[in-house]
């Protein structure tokens, strides 16, 4: 076989020269086809020229780019949410919050699943049955096979009609967050947040939800063991005085 120095390679006839039998090579097997298809009586087929091959190259060169940047986004993205050590329990609530807000950005239901991998094995598989999936898995299996799918399916159960989850993944009333109470720790590695979702325009209370969180064993990051819900909205109030609290998906 023959060999090309580094020097030779990188010589502008040389590019040339290789550019031009990719061109060629390609040519050639696209006119093999063509040939191939006329004797079976097909018609109307052309030979491609250099510019609609060059156009070939140039469009694939650009969506490889482009893969390339939605890749360095998501990455980008994923450091950005939880779970992460380096947030305390309220700023990992706000973060989901936000996440489940756009939870198309940057990608679909990409903030549903952030959510999933910042569950614990229990709340985990309280929001796998509530999107449908009741067969018995670890987390590992689900964040490995099944993700994408719980993921969607459990975004299109938020936002059926008259679901009082719709507001929280932005179909419903803007809203802003507020953290009335301090973190109550409960046992080691366990906490408490409370966090009222107030009218953007108003000011209105719309929600109160209190988060059971837990700390990671390995990474030290606080994952979601429970999340209840109190609604003081007209048309999901949940009871008489208001006082009753419902638990999410339970």
């Amino acid at each position: 076989s023959s060999s090309v120095s580094l020097d030779a390679a990188f010589h502008p006839s040389f590019r040339t020269k290789a550019k031009t039998t990719k061109r060629k090579v390609a040519s050639q097997w696209y006119n093999s086809r063509i040939n191939k298809f006329s004797e079976g009586g097909l018609i109307g087929m052309r030979m491609r020229t250099d510019e609609e091959l060059d156009s070939d190259g140039l469009f694939v060169e650009r969506f490889q780019r482009r893969r390339t940047q939605v890749r360095n986004r998501i990455e980008y993205e994923r450091a950005q949410r939880p779970p992460n050590p380096e947030y305390d329990p309220k700023q990992t609530v706000t973060k989901l919050l936000h996440g489940l807000s756009h939870p198309h950005d940057p990608i679909r239901h990409f903030g549903v699943k952030v959510l999933l991998e910042s569950s614990t094995k229990e709340w985990l598989r309280v929001l796998t049955q509530s999107a449908g999936v009741t067969k018995t898995m670890s987390k590992a299996s689900i964040i490995d096979d099944d993700l994408d799918l719980i993921s969607s399916s459990l975004y299109r159960a938020m936002i059926r009609p008259n679901q009082q989850f719709q507001i929280l993944v932005g179909e419903d009333e803007d809203f802003l967050v507020d953290f009335p109470t301090d973190t109550v720790q409960l046992d080691e590695g366990e906490c408490w947040v409370e966090c009222r979702l107030r009218g953007m325009t108003t000011d209105e209370l719309l929600v109160v939800l209190g988060w059971t969180l837990q700390k990671e064993e390995t990474e030290g990051a606080w994952l979601v063991h429970k999340i209840d819900w109190q609604d003081f909205r007209e048309s999901y109030r949940p009871g008489i005085g208001r006082e009753e609290w419902e638990r999410i998906c339970g």
